[in-house]
């Protein structure tokens, strides 16, 4: 069969999105969230609906340095 050929991210984010957006409606309260996606990996789901910005990387050491970044400069509360 023809198609394209991707690679897929975890099932189980999709899930853990799903239940934060959830609890974010029905409680009225908003949960911070940080998206980090690896280049190369498709977004779908809940990921590909939901308006979350990812931050896209190709090695972990950028995702530690975007998520101090972050929190020092006050963008990103827990």
């Amino acid at each position: 069969m023809g198609g394209s050929k991707h690679t897929r991210g975890s099932v189980w984010i999709e899930q853990e999105i799903a239940i934060a957006a959830f609890l974010t409606q029905t409680r009225n309260h908003e949960i911070p969230v940080l998206l980090y996606t690896k280049k190369g990996i498709e977004r779908e789901g809940a990921r590909e609906q939901l308006k979350l910005n990812p931050f896209e990387f190709e090695n972990e050491s950028e995702v530690l340095a975007d998520f101090l970044s972050r929190l020092k400069n006050h963008t990103f509360k827990c």
